[in-house]
């Protein structure tokens, strides 16, 4: 059985008197796709955004290969190879698609790092390569997540959450980004995935978190997630 990557243990906060999540609890060993689903206001997005050290945590621990991280900063979490693509995207539009992509590269000190980095990047986006000194904000929506993406490949994590993968996104260009993921998961890359679209990505993912009003309801294997009708239940908010 693989390691343990990440455990996250009664995680609960609030956003002002609103409680957000209630005790949730859950695991993502080396080099698996692992889904959170459910309807808007789960608390999916919560959940990565106390992973990522972005929002605070009011009670609970989160663990990435066995350490604590309550009291790492953000920027250092990237570090250990932990790293959020948010909802928003997170691009800069006013700076070049190369300027973006060495942002996400702030963790890698050495210059020959860099390059390599940048090169596989490349490799996966040609399209960004070919659009490398243009600015981010001139790019189509698909480019544009493609960017983001590629923005936090850079740092080359270990870990690689992304909020709302499809969003705003036509059909063709979902399939095109879940054909990308497979091969960055192939380069060892473990993937955890919010989206809307629950059948397509838990027939991409191994397990799944269904989560309901900030608890997780429903846990499992992502085919036998696809056929409970709890799932459907859940995510509808019926």
């Amino acid at each position: 059985m693989a390691n343990e990557l990440l455990r996250v243990e009664e995680l609960s906060t609030s956003y002002g008197d609103l409680r957000a999540l209630w005790g949730v609890s859950l695991e993502v060993r080396e080099n698996e796709i692992v889904a959170l689903l459910g309807g808007n206001g789960a608390g999916k997005s919560t959940s990565l955004r106390c992973i990522a050290g972005l929002h605070p945590v009011q009670s609970g621990t989160v663990l990435f290969e066995g350490r604590d991280l309550r009291a790492v900063k953000p920027h250092r979490r990237i570090r250990e190879g932990l790293v959020l693509i948010p909802e928003e995207r997170g691009i800069f539009p006013m700076m070049s698609v190369e300027e973006n992509l060495k942002v996400g590269g702030f963790t890698i000190r050495e210059k020959a790092g860099l390059e390599t980095a940048l090169a596989w990047v490349y490799g996966l986006f040609p399209v960004l390569r070919a659009r490398r000194w243009q600015p981010a904000g001139s790019l189509s929506g698909g480019e544009q997540q493609m960017l983001s993406i590629g923005k936090g490949l850079v740092s080359q994590p270990k870990l690689l959450m992304l909020d709302e993968l499809s969003l705003g996104l036509a059909p063709v260009l979902v399939l095109k980004l879940l054909d990308l993921l497979k091969e960055i998961h192939a380069n060892g890359v473990t993937l955890v995935l919010v989206d809307q679209n629950v059948k397509k990505i838990l027939s991409f993912c191994h397990r799944g978190y269904v989560f309901e009003n900030g608890r997780i309801v429903l846990e499992g294997k992502a085919a036998d997630l696809a056929a409970d009708p709890r799932t459907r239940k859940a995510y509808l908010g019926r």
